[in-house]
């Protein structure tokens, strides 16, 4: 398999996940979205668990267009980087 294929492949993978967190089928992200993916990546670690505060910050890093919500390419961007 080249990495034109795996590539592909990865973005699939991205579009199904992030079809999972955009809950209202909009094609994007909102804060409370996020929020939920957030809570869900840290699951019972209370460790893991990111205040509101840091959910804002990590919301507005990511949505770099500051549009207000996180579109696919800043999802693939964010979750490359992750």
């Amino acid at each position: 398999m080249g990495e034109a294929d795996d590539n592909d492949e990865e973005l699939l993978d991205l579009a199904e996940h992030f079809g999972q967190v955009d809950a209202d089928g909009d094609r994007r992200i909102n804060f409370a979205e996020f929020s939920t993916l957030i809570e869900n990546l840290a699951g019972d670690d209370a460790d893991e668990k990111l205040s509101l505060e840091e959910r804002r910050i990590g919301f507005q890093e990511i949505d770099a267009d500051r549009d207000g919500a996180i579109d696919f390419h800043e999802f693939v961007a964010w979750w490359r980087e992750a």
